[in-house]
């Protein structure tokens, strides 16, 4: 009985006691205790754009980051980093499932659309603003939009997940045909941003009708082109085009200077691009395009991870501004950076080679060691590009705004006399092409033109010729497995659907 009667008061006891050590954990949040609040909703996009910088950033590689992929891969780079052999390996086209960039690409990617994904699902039932929640739902849209962008056009099939990962079945999802991610995804998450409210331009950098339209006209010009081969979207992916040109807050730089400057970001040709703050995040891509250890800057690195290849230089025609000493290259730098200002001075190194000059941030490689450049995402020149090809492809030849489009972008390279009439169709659509190449050159649109067009310029003739079967300067012959990047192996090891 004393026995009985000790544990029935230790069972009181312990009872009481869980009754009375329970809290409620007030900071413990979960999807179903935290969008209640209108800063719920704001800090839900927000977290969306970081994975952005992710194709920027570094790899875990020396001199190494993942937009290199997309570059490496044409032909018309070259590296000084010799300890990296993923760019070696990309240039010959002998990659395969381990490469670093791809596993990047792939991760960021779909933690950008996991974001995306709680905040489409849940801020909808948050009490706010409903203006300022259908502008947030738009960025979120466009976002989400963007990551299978890139997924679709590096992997080609991959998993298609619009909803919040519940279970490891959402993990472990197979993958849907490009087409139906297009379409049941790209486009109707554009779509719906574009009827969201969002302003023209937003100088703040985040997305805008502007980056909406120009995204939508993209994404038809690349589905009227292969895989998907669907030639009806010529004439939408004109009329976005035109939208944008019709918005009338875009604009052209006078000249190369101000797109170098971080000081122009997010206006006048920037329609969106990958931000960049001093002291919050900073970008290295300056850092990374240096000359290899040469002494010509205040970083304790210079890379030399890429530059261009001196057959893509030499495809530049005699009179392009772009081809000039420091305008998108550079060939030669004072031997010290306080002589920057001097002109080339006696202990001039000359370098011999054609670094990119596009992203010199001089504050940066001169002063601070520090830079807040932003990425170029989505530029005006390459919206008057989209337009014209767009137009010559749907209506048989180009009219005249095609023509306007085209000059404006060659006019600021060659000044009038490289403006051009009179042309076919086929001849104005290479002159399109190779103005894409020219003047988007290192923005990571090549390779993407490339596998949409099945076409590669040859720099030593600068005629487009068949992609398949081409061989690169590096000795590489493209096949048929060299148009999609493999899934990465680890993704391959963790979800048997992959395989």
């Amino acid at each position: 009985m004393k026995r009985i009667l000790i544990l029935y008061i230790a069972t009181i006891f312990l009872t009481g006691c869980g009754d009375f050590l329970e809290e409620e954990l007030l900071t413990d949040f979960s999807p179903d205790n935290y969008y209640t609040r209108p800063e719920h909703a704001e800090t839900a996009v927000n977290a969306i754009y970081p994975w952005m910088r992710s194709f920027t950033d570094g790899s875990g590689t020396f001199g190494a980051s993942p937009f290199m992929m997309l570059e490496f891969i044409t032909g018309k780079a070259e590296t000084e980093v010799g300890q990296n052999i993923f760019n070696f390996n990309l240039q010959e086209l002998t990659h395969d499932s381990n490469l670093e960039y791809g596993n990047v690409w792939w991760r960021s990617c779909y933690r950008g659309i996991g974001s995306a994904n709680l905040a489409i699902k849940y801020i909808p039932d948050i009490n706010m603003d409903e203006s300022r929640k259908q502008l947030l739902l738009g960025e979120a849209r466009f976002l989400r939009a963007f990551y299978y962008f890139h997924l679709v056009r590096i992997f080609g099939d991959v998993p298609m997940v619009t909803e919040p990962t519940e279970s490891l079945d959402d993990i472990l999802a197979a993958p849907n045909p490009v087409k139906s991610i297009y379409d049941e995804v790209i486009v109707p998450d554009l779509l719906e941003a574009e009827r969201s409210g969002l302003p023209a331009m937003s100088p703040e950098g985040r997305v805008s009708a502007g980056a909406v339209k120009a995204m939508l006209a993209k994404v038809y010009l690349t589905m009227a082109g292969y895989p998907l081969q669907e030639s009806d979207k010529y004439a939408l992916a004109a009329a976005k085009a035109k939208e944008v040109i019709d918005l009338n807050v875009y604009d052209l730089f006078s000249g190369y200077d101000e797109f170098r400057d971080p000081g122009s970001d997010n206006t006048v040709e920037h329609i969106f691009m990958t931000q960049y703050a001093l002291g919050i995040a900073e970008t290295v891509v300056p850092n990374w395009l240096l000359p290899n250890f040469r002494g010509v800057s205040i970083y304790t690195d210079e890379f030399g991870s890429l530059f261009s290849t001196p057959s893509f230089y030499n495809s530049f025609e005699d009179g392009d501004k772009r081809k000039e000493e420091r305008q998108f290259f550079y060939t030669w730098l004072p031997g010290h950076p306080s002589d920057w200002d001097a002109g080339q001075v006696p202990d001039s190194i000359n370098l011999g080679n054609f670094y990119i000059y596009k992203f010199f941030d001089e504050e940066a490689i001169l002063n601070t060691a520090r830079s807040e450049k932003n990425w170029p995402i989505f530029r005006y020149a390459e919206v008057l590009l989209i337009y014209a090809e767009a137009q010559n492809e749907a209506e048989g030849s180009p009219n005249g705004l095609a023509y306007e489009a085209l000059n404006a972008v060659r006019n600021r390279a060659f000044g009038p006399s490289g403006e051009l009439s009179g042309l076919s169709q086929a001849a104005f659509r290479e002159a399109v092409w190779k103005e894409r190449n020219h003047e988007l050159c290192f923005e990571n649109k090549m390779w993407y033109d490339m596998i949409r067009t099945r076409k590669v310029m040859d720099d030593n003739t600068s005629q487009f010729v068949d992609l398949l079967g081409y061989t690169n300067v590096f000795g590489a012959v493209y096949q048929e497995e060299n148009l999609l990047f493999s899934v990465p192996q680890r993704e391959l090891d963790n979800n048997p659907n992959l395989r």
